[in-house]
């Protein structure tokens, strides 16, 4: 009994604290000037603090690592979550939807460890396949190009190259290192990681109308008062929903406030392209 005691006591020593809180189409107002110049410092630190909190589990004093753990999961049970979120995002295109998984599949050990980098949850990966379906050369009737899909203004103000000569938003790397720069200002900005989705869909300056319209920096006042766009309001909760599909909901899901929006509507922008 003694020894089972020091063991629990060994075991509750070396046990990992939590994370602690973690720091989509850009609309079309964009400020001619950079509005986060103020902030630089406080993103560098809270990237700092996000690669310290995601350091490994401390090796138990036996010498032995746990073993990891198995995620098992159900055909049928999957085939099911696919056709539900396509059935409610996609117009019911489970085939496209499976494409893109596969495509995002070889797609994930470069953008999520970019996004890591930066301070955001792998999570966010979840955008690329809301945004563009996991194309890299996708481009909406918007302007919006590749995989995060973002409009020439919003591109060049966080560092791409977009002329005739080149347009670094087809760069996986690039484009997705200043996606994630962008959303962690969006973040700094909002203080909430459904906001700052929602910022990325429709631009920071209409999520901040809502905001100072309703008194409120809650997603779910914002949604249930219609004060952000039908699209955003659908955007968000379809964002959640593909982290989830992915299997890596740990941030994002716990975003309960957008689970009100009710908007059913299809959310991808991207022309499929032609192989597909």
């Amino acid at each position: 009994m003694r020894g089972l005691l020091i063991t629990i006591l060994c075991s509750l020593t070396l046990a990992v604290p939590s994370l602690a809180s973690e720091p989509s189409k850009q609309g079309s107002s964009i400020a001619t000037e950079e509005p986060f110049a103020v902030y630089h410092q406080t993103l560098l630190n809270a990237a700092d603090n996000a690669l310290l909190n995601s350091a490994p589990p401390a090796v138990p004093l036996s010498g032995k690592r746990p073993e990891p753990e198995v995620r098992r999961t159900d055909p049928e049970v999957e085939e099911i979550r696919l056709r539900q979120f396509a059935d409610r995002f996609w117009g019911g295109r489970a085939d496209d939807l499976k494409q893109a998984l596969l495509r995002l599949q070889q797609l994930r050990p470069v953008v999520e460890p970019i996004l890591r980098s930066e301070g955001l949850p792998a999570d966010f990966v979840a955008i690329v396949l809301v945004e563009s379906a996991a194309q890299p050369a996708a481009q909406s009737p918007r302007g919006a190009r590749g995989l995060w899909q973002f409009i020439p203004e919003t591109a060049q103000r966080y560092g791409l190259v977009v002329d005739g000569r080149r347009d670094e938003r087809l760069e996986t790397e690039k484009a997705t290192r200043a996606a994630a720069r962008y959303l962690r200002d969006l973040y700094l900005q909002f203080g909430d990681w459904s906001l700052a989705i929602a910022g990325y869909n429709a631009g920071e300056q209409a999520v901040q109308r809502a905001i100072n319209r309703s008194g409120m920096g809650d997603f779910r006042v914002l949604s249930e008062r219609r004060l952000l766009p039908a699209e955003t309001r659908s955007y968000v909760p379809a964002v959640v929903a593909a982290a989830e599909l992915l299997g890596s909901p740990a941030a994002l899901a716990r975003q309960d406030s957008t689970r009100a929006a009710s908007v059913e509507t299809a959310v991808l922008y991207a022309r499929m392209t032609a192989d597909d």
